[in-house]
């Protein structure tokens, strides 16, 4: 669940045991615009999760520590997103991340 500048909250259940956590948001510098701050939340979890899955991994067996780091890296888009004018404009590019290995 994202909550905005607060970042999001995860819970699932996985092997029989219930995990959750939260994982911040880094501040924008300064915010212009919130249009599609979920969108790129979303698009950049979902890459993530893609990436592994074309890895031959099981994108739902990622392990909490890699789970958080790509939900960290997803606070991180939409806070960019948030930064300029539109959903498109502060959309963080592929090569603004560098590899999404989470």
């Amino acid at each position: 669940v994202t909550l905005g500048p607060r970042g999001c909250v995860w819970a699932r259940r996985r092997d029989g045991l219930e995990e959750f956590g939260t994982v911040p948001a880094p501040a924008a510098r300064r915010v212009v615009d919130t249009t599609g701050a979920g969108d790129a939340f979303m698009a950049t979890l979902l890459l993530g999760l893609t990436r592994r899955q074309q890895a031959g991994e099981d994108p739902f067996a990622i392990d909490s520590s890699r789970l958080v780091r790509l939900l960290a890296r997803a606070a991180e888009a939409g806070t960019r997103v948030c930064e300029a004018l539109g959903a498109v404009n502060g959309l963080p590019r592929l090569h603004d991340f560098g590899p999404v290995d989470c």
